[in-house]
């Protein structure tokens, strides 16, 4: 909920209506299992596959978006996850299945962090992704909001930020 007092924050949210919203980039959800996992090896996966294991889920009252797209695209593939475990963090979700506790659905940037026996295989088809953005409140002009926002511009020049026609044309 972008109802608090953030000056600024990443997020998956479309922003409420006393907010501005910029775009950054739309990431498609991969598996992540565990080094010793029976399909680590593998180049991609269908999500189907994973149904008969445990997954770590994020808990739907911290982040409802993330935790809704990753329940659709289970149901889409065929089933309901049995999720024992939560993490409300993407570096614990991480580490929890590194330690062999379960399998997750997480964006595929979570490879850049590098966490130890794990590895990401791509979903084919493609069931799912987040889009993420960063929101500000709209009576906010700060010097500190200025400045984040002319750096996640630069940042974004390399293209990952989709347009508008990009995000209809995937829709």
């Amino acid at each position: 909920d972008l109802h608090g007092q953030c000056i600024e924050r990443i997020c998956t949210l479309k922003p409420k209506c006393d907010r501005y919203g910029m775009p950054l980039m739309i990431e498609p959800l991969v598996a992540a299992l565990s080094t010793n996992h029976r399909l680590a090896a593998k180049r991609s996966l269908p999500l189907s596959v994973l149904s008969e294991g445990s997954f770590i889920l994020p808990p739907r009252e911290i982040v409802p978006v993330y935790h809704d797209i990753v329940l659709k695209a289970c149901r889409e593939a065929g089933f309901v996850p049995d999720s024992p475990h939560e993490a409300d963090h993407l570096h614990m979700l991480l580490a929890m299945v590194g330690g062999g506790s379960g399998v997750a659905l997480v964006p595929a940037f979570a490879r850049r962090l590098k966490p130890p026996r794990v590895v990401f295989v791509p979903l084919n088809p493609r069931s799912a992704s987040l889009d993420l953005m960063v929101a500000w409140r709209k009576d906010d002009a700060s010097r500190v909001l200025v400045e984040f926002l002319k750096v996640v511009r630069e940042q974004l020049t390399d293209g990952r930020a989709p347009s508008a026609r990009q995000r209809e044309a995937d829709r």
